[in-house]
C-alpha cells in the first residue's frame, strides 16, 4: 500500500459494482476502467482487462460517478493501512451514492 492511494468500496443494492481507477500522475489524472476486482482469484485464474479513458468527455463522466461514490456515507468503507475496511458513516450527512445515481440517471 502507499499513504497516496486511498480505498472506498461501496456495497449497495448493484451485484456488479464500479472498477474506475484515477490516478493523479502530477496533475495529468489518468482515468481507467477494469473488468474486474484485483482479487487474487481474479487475476490468478481468468483474463481480465484494465484499460484507459482517452477522451476527455468519458473522462468527465467517470470523474463524476467515481466522486459520488467518495461521497457515500451509508454503504462504504474505507480500506485502511493495516488492510482492514473501517464503516464509512456521517450521521449529519447520509448519502447513498448509488440510490443517488439511479435518480440521476432515471429523471
Amino acid at each position: 500500500m502507499s499513504e497516496h492511494i486511498r480505498v472506498k468500496s461501496v456495497v449497495g443494492r448493484f451485484l456488479e459494482h464500479t472498477r474506475i481507477f484515477c490516478f493523479n500522475n502530477n496533475g495529468d489524472q489518468r482515468v481507467f476502467l477494469s473488468s474486474a476486482d484485483w482479487m487474487t482469484r481474479n487475476l490468478d485464474q481468468r483474463v481480465e482487462l484494465l484499460f484507459e479513458i482517452y477522451k476527455t468527455e468519458f473522462k468527465e463522466h467517470l470523474k463524476f460517478i467515481l466522486d459520488t461514490y467518495w461521497q457515500d456515507t451509508m454503504k462504504s468503507w474505507m480500506l485502511l493501512h493495516d488492510n482492514e475496511y473501517l464503516k464509512t458513516s456521517d450521521p449529519a450527512k447520509k448519502f447513498n451514492a448509488q440510490e443517488y445515481l439511479i435518480r440521476y440517471y432515471t429523471e
